[in-house]
């Protein structure tokens, strides 16, 4: 064979690609992500094993569910599969149990962890009530400046704009934190 000093640096594309591995580690990647997300937003302890349940959509293909010991040990969680989804006359799931769950929906459904044991639910309510405090509070300065007419007519368009997109956003943050509120209650 050829000496590896004098062989053809690779490039991309001369190995074969699995397409369909690709989109089913995407998936993966996505489950993941969407348990870390809820773990980092309502604060879960790095230590707790959280539980986890998963509703997948119809169709995806159940090698992404044969990796569960891989998302288990990526999330630091017990996850529960449930490939049926079943659910009752009301819309509940049957698996979903009493309880204070948070919610991702991802790409390939959605994941429900468990918050009991998980954070003091009180505590964790009362820093999301002050943190949709302090968003109200910064809202209602924006709001303001663009209600004021000079403002308007003086400032310059960028300022303007900036001023209104910085609205734009706190919007969202609102948005998600009344979310995420309802969801302990």
């Amino acid at each position: 064979g050829e000496a590896l000093i004098a062989a053809r640096y690779p490039q991309p594309g001369d190995g074969a690609r699995d397409a369909e591995a690709e989109i089913e580690f995407e998936m993966l990647q996505g489950v993941v992500g969407g348990i870390r997300q809820i773990r980092a937003d309502h604060r879960v302890r790095p230590s707790h094993t959280a539980e986890v349940l998963i509703l997948p959509k119809l169709g995806i293909p159940t090698s992404v569910w044969d990796a569960k010991a891989t998302i288990e040990r990526l999330t630091r969680s017990k996850v529960q599969v449930n490939i049926a989804n079943v659910e009752l006359p009301d819309g509940t799931n049957v698996l979903l149990e009493e309880g204070t769950y948070a919610s991702a929906v991802v790409e390939v459904g959605e994941v429900h962890l468990s918050l009991e044991g998980a954070v003091d639910v009180d505590q964790e309510r009362k820093r999301l009530e002050k943190e949709l405090a302090d968003i109200n509070r910064r809202l209602q300065g924006a709001q303001s400046k663009l209600d004021n007419p000079g403002f308007l007519r003086n400032a310059p368009p960028n300022v303007v704009r900036r001023e209104q997109i910085r609205m734009e956003t706190l919007s969202g943050q609102r948005d998600l934190l009344v979310q995420r509120i309802e969801r302990l209650s």
